[in-house]
């Protein structure tokens, strides 16, 4: 997804999430440069995933529930963009109106990581008891 020009397309009700709040930070080469840190935060912005060109994504929140959250749905969404393209065949691009609208109906109706942190807990200790030692 990041080497793609285009980015980051409405395609899927994952996206949508998304539409016109992702940021993308153009590729710098490996991460040495301190500095970069204040073009990451410039080029976020006041958006909480980006799209680092050539590299990969990131996301923010205001807890580690609802970054993990992004991260998830992000990666989904990539992974189903990559999905439509890769068959070749002719996709249906919702209109903005629609796209907005699913972006807002999620900024509304959705806590994000409200109810599957604590889900992805629970099976940390169920699958991992010892994690926090």
């Amino acid at each position: 997804m990041s080497c793609l020009k285009e980015g980051l397309l409405p395609l899927s009700q994952e996206a949508m999430m998304f539409y016109e709040q992702v940021s993308y930070h153009e590729y710098e080469g490996i991460s040495d440069d301190v500095s970069e840190s204040d073009r990451l935060a410039l080029d976020l912005g006041r958006n909480n995933q980006m799209i680092l060109r050539n590299h990969g994504i990131i996301t923010v929140g205001a807890t580690v529930a609802e970054a993990f959250w992004r991260m998830f749905y992000l990666e989904m969404a990539c992974g189903l963009q990559m999905d439509v393209l890769s068959s070749g065949a002719a996709y249906s691009m919702p209109s903005e109106q629609i796209c907005r609208k699913v972006r807002d109906q999620y900024l509304t109706d959705f806590f994000p990581g409200y109810y599957e942190w604590p889900a992805l807990l629970r099976e940390l200790d169920r699958s991992c008891a010892d994690y926090m030692r």
